[in-house]
């Protein structure tokens, strides 16, 4: 169970580096991406990132 665990927060921390990716992409300057469709895969990619903690945290939590 705790390779389980150990998964969730491995992925949690890489969609954290995708997300602090898009992030510093968003206030970089550039035309390509436009930057709403940045807004959006930082939105996605945070949600997806505290799913994953949260659901890790909750399984170390309860085994």
């Amino acid at each position: 169970m705790s390779s389980i665990i150990s998964l969730f927060f491995l992925l949690g921390g890489l969609f954290l580096i995708v997300t602090l990716h898009f992030l510093l992409s968003f206030y970089h300057g550039g035309i390509y991406p436009p930057k709403r469709i940045l807004k959006k895969r930082v939105h996605v990619f945070a949600t997806i990132t505290m799913s994953f903690f949260l659901f890790g945290l909750l399984l170390w939590f309860l085994f």
